[in-house]
Order: structure tokens, then sequence, then C-alpha cells
């Protein structure tokens, strides 16, 4: 019994001490903070579930992170498996309408054509990143550029996207 609430206690330490900084490294890959707190949630139940498997206490911090990017990778495969582009199109729409008062009423079609309108860098970007759910790491491989490029492309397309619906409506 005392093993059990030593280890509940070491948990509560972890959470507390961890749980924002994992947040913000999730908040890095996901497109909305909801996204951002499950994907913290699921890496901590990871992270208590394994815990007795970390050999170095030294690089715990190393380790959760590899936890909450792995478990953001599956999250996005299975996201990916389970919905089509349109819903992921529709969703960026709610989230664009969110932060920058872009009516709502845009159409699919409306949004793939200006997305196709993006120069071909941005668009290449934008497509695997937001649509199909790759991260920057894995763009800047297939692209054999820094991820440091990825997100400059990412950010570029998002503001050209954003001013091109804007200026639609």
């Amino acid at each position: 019994m005392l093993l059990i609430q030593d280890s509940k206690k070491l948990n509560e330490q972890i959470y507390v001490q961890y749980h924002q900084k994992m947040l913000q490294y999730a908040k890095k890959f996901t497109i909305n903070l909801q996204d951002a707190e499950d994907v913290t949630h699921d890496s901590f139940i990871k992270i208590f579930k394994s815990i007795h498997q970390l050999k170095n206490n030294n690089s715990l911090e190393g380790w959760m992170k590899k936890i909450v990017f792995t478990t953001f990778c599956n999250r996005s495969r299975n996201k990916m498996n389970k919905k089509d582009i349109y819903s992921d199109i529709k969703e960026y729409e709610e989230h664009l309408t969110q932060d920058s008062k872009i009516e709502s009423n845009l159409t699919r079609k409306e949004i793939l054509f200006e997305i196709e309108k993006l120069p071909k860098g941005y668009k290449n970007v934008f497509k695997l990143n937001v649509i199909q759910g790759y991260n920057h790491k894995e763009i800047s491989e297939i692209y054999n550029f820094l991820e440091s490029t990825s997100r400059s492309q990412l950010i570029k397309a998002k503001r050209k996207l954003q001013k091109n619906l804007i200026e639609l409506r």
C-alpha cells in the first residue's frame, strides 16, 4: 500500500511540475488549445503507465517530450484514417473564423480554391501540416529543408490564406 501511495504522490509531483511545459510543447504541433490539451492528457497517462521504464532521471523532461510528440503523431495518423480531407478543411475554417472574424459562411470549395492559389512552397507545407497532419520534422525530411523553414512556410501560408479569405468576404 505504501508503494502505491508513493507512486501516486510521485505522479502528482511530476504532473504539477511538468504539465505546463508539456502543454506548451504540444501547442507547437496542434492547431488549437483543445487538441494540445488532449495530446497532453493522453501523454501523461502514458507517462504514468511507463515511468518505471525510465532509466535515467536526468532525462525525464526529454523522455516526456518524446512521449508527447509520439502521442501527437499517433493521434494525427488516427485522425487521418477516420476523417476525410473536407472535415479537416471545415475544422481549419472554424479555426480561422475564431481567430480572425472571417465570416463562417465560406464554402469548402472557396477555401480549397484559396489554398490552391497559395504559392507552391506555402501550399505544400500547409497541406501536409494542416490537412494531412504531418509535423514540421516530417515535412522537413520530405522536402529536405530545415524544420524552421517548414514552420516559416506554414506561418506565411496561414497569413496569406487568412488575408485572402478576409478579402473574399
